[in-house]
């Protein structure tokens, strides 16, 4: 049998290479020792090189993904989770080893009852209608202790070279409480458009008796304005 064997030679400028030897025994001497072998070499010195190019940059993706502020998941053409940063697993409130496998669709309220192959072949379909092929949409995801979370976030698909789908990337940031704090703002601008109304028509009233109607017949919107919490 033939055993490869990598090696490195150093050449005449001074700088090594790697090589690649594969050889077998065609002919033993009468005390069984070896007495001819054939076989080949290879220069795979920029394989080499190319391999570990790869590795590094593995290594980097690997950090920045692990790393990375926002949840990212990534999963296989079905929607299936294979890995996930520590962010996402933090957002939905679940360990690594719970959700191995789970459909990452299963979370989402709108989207958990559907069959996950077919909603994730949908997203497919919208990422293709897109120049980036990245779908983009805002979703109410539920956590493991029943919080109910708005997830804005973003899927990409990975092809391979006959361009069939194989994974898809996922990236989300949780804006439950910056949807929370925009509705209350909106909230205070309306009030306070109303107060600015009510102060104008002030002069329009002859004593305190006309005020005081006035009030009772905007109550509802001076009990809103009066109870807004900022935060």
């Amino acid at each position: 049998s033939q055993v490869p064997v990598e090696f490195r030679i150093q050449n005449s400028t001074g700088s090594w290479r790697w090589f690649v030897a594969c050889g077998s025994t065609v002919e033993y001497a009468s005390d069984g020792t070896i007495a001819k072998i054939k076989g080949s070499t290879l220069d795979i010195d920029d394989h080499k090189r190319a391999v570990e190019g790869m590795r590094g940059s593995e290594k980097r993706l690997s950090t920045i993904f692990r790393s990375a502020p926002g949840s990212m998941a990534v999963t296989d053409n079905e929607g299936r989770l294979i890995d996930a940063n520590q962010a996402f697993y933090d957002m939905l409130g679940y360990s690594a080893e719970e959700l191995q496998g789970v459909p990452i669709m299963s979370f989402s309220e709108g989207l958990r009852d559907k069959d996950s192959k077919i909603v994730m072949a949908d997203i497919f379909r919208e990422c293709e209608s897109y120049e980036d092929r990245r779908f983009h949409i805002e979703e109410n995801f539920l956590c493991r202790d029943g919080r109910r979370i708005t997830v804005d976030f973003g899927l990409s698909s990975i092809s391979d070279t006959d361009g069939i789908v194989q994974n898809y990337i996922f990236s989300g940031i949780d804006v439950t409480q910056q949807k929370k704090h925009a509705a209350e703002l909106k909230l205070l601008a309306e009030n306070q458009r109303w107060l600015f109304d009510f102060l104008r028509q002030f002069n329009q009233f002859d004593g305190i008796v006309q005020l005081f109607e006035a009030l009772q017949e905007n109550l509802p919107q001076v009990i809103s304005f009066s109870s807004l919490k900022l935060i």
